[in-house]
């Protein structure tokens, strides 16, 4: 939106992150509890999706948040909310492509596999299994790279942190 259409929006209507909005008729909350309460709505999903217990843990705000959402109203000109038909068929179409998107992934998964040398993976992998031969219990670690770094770690680095100390003996 560019700046002068900013001054030339009727009273009461702001805009906010590209979006119009406007107070309904008898809205009792102000400019900056409606930018809180959306803030915090936005927050709140946005944390769900890894903590599936916030929206419990914080459902008294959130109900309150909503409540003063449900008293503002987006301000575009002619702008319609989406039917639950729309929104079902937008939802549909997403889980079409989705699936369509998952679908492509497996089948070049399935080229991949085959064109995989798990014996050309190995020789390249030097220290594939190695034993770090502290005991006869010896721990076998067999990602490669966290081998190298263990590895790396045990004989330069444990020298060069603690001078007064020996690296562990690989016998």
């Amino acid at each position: 939106m560019a700046p002068e259409d900013k001054l030339n929006q009727p009273d009461g209507v702001i805009e906010h992150d590209g979006l119009l909005w406007k107070p309904k008729e008898g809205a009792t909350s102000s400019v900056e509890e409606f930018l809180a309460a959306r803030a915090l709505c936005i927050e709140l999903h946005d944390d769900a999706d890894w903590n599936p217990w916030v929206l419990n843990d914080r459902a008294k705000d959130l109900e309150r948040a909503q409540q003063i959402m449900g008293e503002w109203t987006r301000a575009e000109p002619g702008h319609r909310p989406m039917t639950k038909k729309q929104i079902d068929a937008m939802m549909a179409r997403q889980d079409r492509e989705f699936k369509a998107r998952q679908a492509a992934d497996r089948e070049r998964c399935d080229r991949d596999r085959l064109r995989y040398d798990q014996s050309a993976s190995m020789r390249g992998c030097l220290c594939s299994n190695i034993s770090l031969g502290w005991s006869s219990n010896c721990m076998k670690l067999p990602d490669c790279a966290m081998a190298h770094a263990f590895r790396q770690w045990t004989r330069a680095d444990a020298l060069n942190r603690w001078p007064n100390t020996t690296a562990p003996s690989h016998s």
